[in-house]
């Protein structure tokens, strides 16, 4: 199992999106994100100074091993028309993901 996670720009999301689904590739968790890049220069409005971002969304999911490649393209049919350095993506397999919880949830599910 292989986890794929990518940050794309939040205009091109419909287009990518559109192709993950017409792949049937499953569920998939979308979140919304930020990202604030220190070269990007700060804005101003009414003399203060403030940092500004992009507007991002990150689509995560897994996928069996053959089904990597499938999906990454089409994630990069769905970037067709728009710019390669829309999109970052990650792959990494699900064994080296780790998965962190409180103690007052591991106390909860140990058997009694």
């Amino acid at each position: 199992m292989q986890k794929i996670e990518v940050v794309i720009n939040s205009d091109c999301f419909n287009a990518v999106y559109e192709a993950l689904r017409k792949a049937k590739l499953g569920p998939c968790q979308v979140t919304s994100l930020r990202i604030f890049d220190p070269a990007t220069p700060d804005g101003l409005y009414r003399g203060a100074t403030y940092p500004v971002g992009r507007d991002c969304m990150m689509l995560a999911w897994t996928v069996r091993d053959h089904g990597v490649k499938t999906t990454l393209e089409a994630i990069r049919e769905g970037l067709g028309e728009f710019a390669q350095e829309a999109a970052e993506v990650v792959v990494y397999a699900v064994e080296e993901s780790m998965r962190l919880r409180s103690s007052v949830w591991a106390r909860a599910r140990e058997p009694r």
